[in-house]
């Protein structure tokens, strides 16, 4: 087990991160930790539970608030995972009718 002191660096509003979870705070924290040590909880001054951390982009330490863990894990213990919305693009092969393809040619010549 390990433990590290450490102070919020960076506190803003909510968020999305890159994989378009919303995440209820931005709070990033002024220390490094070895790869092992993410995941682990993050405590206030007074014994609170601030959430957990995780890297982030540039190796920064960001921590999941709780507010977030407490809104997704229902939804995990329910289903397995969090459903998010996609957009998909799929392609086909069109035939080109022959009186295009004409029009086309004299088009460009």
């Amino acid at each position: 087990m390990s433990v590290r002191l450490g102070v919020v660096n960076l506190a803003g509003p909510e968020w999305a991160s890159s994989a378009g979870g919303r995440i209820d705070r931005y709070i990033v924290l002024d220390l490094r930790l070895a790869r092992a040590e993410e995941g682990g909880p993050v405590l206030d001054a007074a014994g609170g539970r601030l959430g957990i951390t995780t890297f982030g982009p540039r190796a920064k330490v960001l921590v999941i608030p709780s507010a977030t863990i407490d809104r997704v894990v229902p939804a995990l213990l329910k289903d397995g995972h969090i459903a998010r919305g996609w957009l998909g693009v799929a392609l086909q092969p069109v035939a080109v009718p022959d009186a295009l393809h004409a029009r086309r040619a004299s088009r460009a010549a």
